[in-house]
């Protein structure tokens, strides 16, 4: 997918809530056509904190929107929710053409460049993530690469009032996908009423949640509050556990991703991430002159 931003580059973390109280940051609606809607974040509204993921889309989507698009210096990753119904086709110039399915995440590492396209096929009602991963400048000169991970092939943690998928990295012991390269903690998890559970992160990694559906509440060292849904909430670098739980008679929904800082400054726009603005407009170029590739 490829939403247009302006561009953005990175910014230092700083101090954006009050000691004791947690301010969420609230999803920009987009809605593109009649067949994409999504909440969607990006990097600048967490002050540096997000590092390295720089924009997340909750979307759902009916029909096909964006076409066949560009993406280079990041990785796109794909994640449909369980309550997707039906395929979404999946292709782009490593020669991919397959359907993701309910369940389903799929990494695409851009690197020089790389063009892609992911529709509904007919009658599909596609719920999932859209990240974008950024990569550090010394990463952004790697050849694409893929990774597809299939839902069957995702460990769950059934435990009292929740159901945890360990998408990627580890979580109590039970190890999800590894991605080669990267060092990212990806979880997705359900939570009745009463439920709960705790992350640990892991020094020098920054820690992003998101409630999808239901309301969370979230206590990080002396800070706590609610999330309600559409809102998200970053921590920066920290060793203190996190506890969410759901506080509410109905289930609540929640992702987490936690990724080792990169640190670096980059230049953003839409779907190219770069060292600078230099490197950014010598990508574009590249891209208009067709050096990406062809889909067939």
């Amino acid at each position: 997918m490829n939403p247009e931003y302006a561009n953005t580059a990175n910014q230092k973390p700083s101090s954006a809530t009050h000691p004791n109280q947690l301010i969420p940051v609230s999803a920009k609606p987009i809605t593109i056509g009649t067949g994409f809607s999504a909440n969607s974040f990006n990097h600048t509204q967490f002050n540096g904190v997000m590092d390295p993921f720089i924009m997340v889309d909750h979307y759902t989507m009916t029909a096909p929107t964006f076409g066949v698009h560009p993406h280079a210096g990041l990785s796109a990753v794909s994640l449909l929710f369980e309550d997707s119904q039906g395929p979404f086709h999946n292709r782009d110039t490593l020669g991919n053409n397959f359907d993701l399915m309910p369940g389903d995440l799929y990494w695409l590492n851009a690197g020089t460049g790389i063009l892609h396209d992911e529709s509904p096929r007919p009658g599909s009602q596609i719920h999932g993530l859209q990240l974008f991963v950024n990569m550090a400048n010394s990463r952004r000169s790697q050849q694409p690469n893929a990774t597809l991970i299939r839902a069957h092939n995702i460990p769950v943690i059934n435990g009292d009032r929740r159901r945890i998928r360990v998408l990627l990295g580890n979580y109590q012991g039970c190890c999800g996908a590894h991605v080669p390269g990267e060092e990212v903690t990806f979880i997705d998890a359900r939570l009745t009423p009463g439920g709960d559970l705790e992350f640990q992160p892991e020094d020098g990694n920054n820690t992003w949640i998101y409630t999808v559906s239901g309301t969370l509440s979230l206590r990080h060292s002396s800070t706590q509050g609610n999330l309600m849904v559409g809102q998200a909430y970053a921590i920066e670098q920290s060793t203190h556990p996190l506890l969410l739980s759901n506080p509410l008679q109905s289930d609540t929904q929640v992702v987490l991703l936690s990724g080792r800082a990169i640190n670096e400054p980059f230049s953003h726009a839409g779907p190219f991430a770069m060292r600078d603005a230099e490197s950014l407009s010598q990508v574009q170029a590249r891209y208009k002159q067709g050096l990406f590739g062809t889909i067939y």
